[in-house]
């Protein structure tokens, strides 16, 4: 299992840690620059993006964590963690690590202080209201500029390229796996259920991230009578049935 570090300066960094450890993962806190040496992987969490930024400064993080990702280390940012990790933000504060070739709006839904929580009586769903957190996110204004494919091999960004010996089975299948359980791409979690087996780091953090919109959209629609699990490998486009639903 590998190493995650959370980065511990700031935000909510003992609930990843709490996430990372019910999944047997080793997630120490990361506080000093030298404990990125030691790690196979770094999250950095949701919380003040401005606070974090400057304590990343305080502590001269900044030249280290850069050149640690810059040369391989796997790093995810979490809401403020996106912030941190943008390329550059719309509201052109504070300064960002420019790690992720994006724009992002710090404050595009409001500020923090319009966050709430509300109860939500659900349609069709029994039981006691639903609690629901409406939290001001971040938002990705701007992508960098496309690559071909030539750049994209180069970057390793190229895990698949189909030959023209299966060409025809080979396109299929990509179809079929981006059609098959809704109009989105599969997920780390749709991925497990087609292919059952152990869940993986992918599955078990990134999976999760959508479990609602599995659980409601993609898994009953995978099991029906034009289901993704029936169809596959008929060559047939699965059929969203939305009384499933």
């Amino acid at each position: 299992m590998p190493k995650i570090g959370v980065l511990a300066i700031q935000g909510d960094f003992l609930e990843h840690q709490r996430s990372l450890g019910s999944l047997g993962c080793d997630s120490p806190e990361i506080r000093l620059p030298d404990q990125l040496d030691d790690i196979d992987g770094l999250i950095i969490p949701g919380g003040e993006s401005t606070t974090i930024v400057q304590l990343i400064d305080i502590y001269n993080f900044r030249e280290p964590l850069v050149e640690k990702v810059k040369s391989g280390l796997p790093v995810w940012g979490s809401c403020a963690g996106m912030i941190v990790l943008a390329n550059q933000l719309a509201d052109k504060r504070p300064e960002p690590l420019h790690l992720m070739n994006i724009e992002v709006s710090r404050n595009a839904f409001g500020r923090q202080i319009d966050s709430f929580e509300e109860d939500l009586d659900i349609y069709d769903i029994d039981g006691s209201p639903f609690r629901a957190v409406f939290i001001r996110a971040p938002l990705v204004t701007k992508i960098g500029k496309d690559v071909d494919a030539v750049f994209a091999e180069e970057l390793g960004l190229v895990t698949f390229i189909p030959d023209d010996i299966d060409w025809e089975d080979e396109v299929r299948i990509a179809v079929e796996e981006r059609a098959s359980f809704s109009p989105d791409a599969l997920t780390g979690m749709e991925a497990s259920l087609r292919f059952a087996g152990p869940e993986t780091l992918e599955t078990k953090i990134f999976g999760r991230l959508t479990a609602w919109q599995n659980w409601i959209f993609q898994r009953p629609n995978a099991v029906g009578e034009q289901g993704a699990l029936k169809l596959y490998g008929t060559g047939k486009q699965a059929g969203f049935d939305k009384k499933r639903v």
